[in-house]
C-alpha cells in the first residue's frame, strides 16, 4: 500500500524531484592531461568545467581552476568584457564543434575578461570579440572560479563534440593542458585547434531545444553584418522596442562600409536649414543618431551623424579634439517607414574605408532627439558616474569586431584622409587603406557603387 502524504510533503517531493531533474542534465569534465596526454602536476586539483541547461535560449558553464597568476592580469583589460588575444594569457577555454567542422571557442580569464570566436573550418575565424555574461565568483590565493551564461545562437547548427583547454605559465615554461589530448609524443606543437582530437558529447545536456539552423549570429558572422541595438538612455535606462533604435555595419563593395540606420521619427525639433544630402556640421543640435568608431591606439576615432531629413557630418577626432574644419562628404539617404507603431526613417550611408582611423577596435552609438530644455539622449552603450552625457566618451567604448568584415582594419597605417591631420598620423604611405588623393574620384566611384546597394 502506497503512503499518504500530506500536502507539505507532496510540495518537497516535487521540489526534490524537479532538483534531482535539473541536476541530472548537468555534466562535469575534469582537466588531468597536457595537450600531448601526459599526467598534469597538479592532478588533485584540476580544472574544472561543468556545462549546464540556464533555458530555451541559453546555457550555462561554471569553472573552477587553480589560480597561478602567470602571466598577469592581461594589460587594459575590462572586467566582463572581451579581450581579443586572451590565449595568451591564463586562461580556460570551452570549444563545441559540429560535423561541417564549424565551432565556437570559449575563453574564461580568472580576471574577469573573456573571447568568444566563431570558426568555419580549421582556424577559419570569421567573428570574435561576441558579448557573454561571464563573472569572476571568487579568486583566492591558489583558486578561481567563474560561471558564465552563453546564449545559444553562439552554437553552430547540430553540435556534436566538444573539447576543453587550460593555458598557465609564460614563455618556454607556458603549460597547455586539454581534455581531450592528441597522442603522447606527438611531433606537432600544441594546438587547440586539432579538431580530430575533440570527443562527442550529448548536446541536451546545455539544450532543452536542438539547434538545428544556423543563427542571425552566424548568418551575419558569413554575411558581414554588424547589428547594433541603441536600446538605453545615456545613463542606463531601459527603452521600449518602439523606440530603439536599430543600426547596422556591412561591407558590399570592397570600397567602404554601409551603415544603415532604422529610427523612430520624433518630428520635434525642425530640420536643420541646410541643404539636404550635404555636410551639417550642427547635426548634433537636431534630430539625428551617430555611430563612433575607435582606433587601435585608443586616440583617433571617427564620428558618422546621420539624420533624418538627409543631412549627415562626418568628424575626425584625436583624444578630445576634432577636426573642426574638416567634414568630407559621403553617400547617404533616406528612406521612410509607416506601421501601426509609427513613423521610422531609415537612412543608409555609404563610409569610404579611408575615412576609418586604423585598427577600430571599439565603438559606441547614440540617438538624439528633443529641444534643448528636454533633450532625450540615447546610447547602445550607456556610461555611469557622470552627471552628463558624452558622446565621445572613449572609455564607454566597447569591443567590435571589423576585422572578419573589412580585412584592410589591421593595418596599422593611416589612409591619406588622416595623414597630416593628427599627431598620429604625420606620413603619407602608398599601401593599405584605400587612397584618397583624387578625392573626388573616390566619392563618384562610391556614388556608381551605392547606386546598386542603397
Amino acid at each position: 500500500m502506497l503512503p499518504k502524504f500530506d500536502f507539505h510533503q507532496r510540495f518537497q517531493l516535487v521540489f526534490l524531484l524537479l532538483f534531482i531533474v535539473s541536476s541530472a542534465s548537468a555534466e562535469e569534465y575534469r582537466i588531468v592531461t597536457t595537450w600531448d596526454n601526459r599526467t598534469i602536476d597538479h592532478a588533485d586539483k584540476p580544472v574544472i568545467v561543468q556545462l549546464d541547461r540556464k533555458d530555451a535560449s541559453s546555457f550555462k558553464i561554471s569553472v573552477a581552476a587553480p589560480f597561478f597568476n602567470d602571466p598577469p592580469k592581461p594589460p587594459g583589460a575590462e572586467v566582463g568584457e572581451p579581450f581579443y588575444g586572451l590565449w595568451d594569457y591564463e586562461v580556460v577555454e570551452v570549444f563545441f564543434l559540429n560535423d561541417q567542422d564549424q565551432y565556437v571557442e570559449i575563453e574564461f580569464c580568472p580576471w574577469g575578461q573573456h573571447i568568444v570566436l566563431l570558426l568555419n573550418g580549421y582556424r577559419k575565424m570569421i567573428r570574435h570579440s561576441l558579448f557573454i555574461d561571464f563573472k569572476v565568483t571568487s579568486r583566492t590565493g591558489d583558486y578561481w572560479k567563474g560561471e558564465a551564461i552563453i546564449p545559444a545562437d553562439l552554437l553552430p547548427p547540430n553540435v556534436t563534440k566538444m573539447n576543453a583547454y587550460a593555458i598557465h605559465g609564460s614563455g618556454d615554461k607556458t603549460v597547455y593542458e586539454s581534455l581531450y589530448p592528441v597522442p603522447f609524443n606527438s611531433t606537432a606543437g600544441a594546438d587547440f585547434h586539432k579538431l580530430d582530437a575533440f570527443q562527442p558529447f550529448d548536446r541536451n545536456i546545455i539544450l532543452t531545444a536542438d539547434v538545428s539552423s544556423y543563427s542571425q549570429t552566424w548568418t551575419d558572422s558569413f554575411e558581414g553584418i554588424r547589428r547594433l541595438k541603441i536600446d538605453h538612455t545615456w545613463n542606463g535606462a531601459f527603452l521600449g522596442e518602439k523606440e530603439a533604435v536599430d543600426l547596422e555595419i556591412e561591407t558590399r563593395s570592397g570600397t567602404g562600409l554601409v551603415v544603415k540606420v532604422s529610427a523612430p521619427f520624433y518630428d520635434d525639433v525642425p530640420p536643420p536649414p541646410g541643404p539636404s544630402g550635404w555636410p551639417f556640421n550642427s547635426l548634433s543640435s537636431y534630430e539625428f543618431t551617430s555611430l563612433f568608431l575607435v582606433g587601435g591606439n585608443n586616440v583617433e576615432a571617427l564620428e558618422i551623424q546621420l539624420g533624418p531629413w538627409g543631412h549627415y557630418d562626418v568628424i575626425f577626432w584625436s583624444g578630445s579634439s576634432n577636426l573642426s574644419n574638416f567634414h568630407p562628404e559621403i553617400v547617404y539617404q533616406v528612406d521612410w517607414q509607416n506601421s501601426t507603431e509609427g513613423k521610422r526613417w531609415i537612412g543608409t550611408a555609404m563610409i569610404p574605408f579611408a575615412y576609418l582611423p586604423p585598427k577600430v577596435f571599439k565603438c559606441n552609438a547614440h540617438s538624439a532627439h528633443g529641444p534643448s530644455e528636454s533633450r532625450q539622449i540615447n546610447s547602445l552603450y550607456p556610461t555611469s558616474g557622470i552627471l552628463s552625457p558624452n558622446l565621445h566618451n572613449q572609455n564607454s567604448c566597447k569591443a567590435i569586431d571589423m576585422t572578419t568584415i573589412y580585412p584592410g582594419n589591421d593595418n596599422a597605417k593611416c589612409s591619406d584622409v588622416w595623414t597630416g591631420k593628427v599627431p598620429n598620423c604625420p606620413v603619407p604611405y602608398s599601401a593599405g587603406h584605400t587612397q584618397t588623393a583624387n578625392h573626388l574620384s573616390l566619392l563618384l566611384a562610391i556614388a556608381s557603387i551605392a547606386s546598386f546597394i542603397l
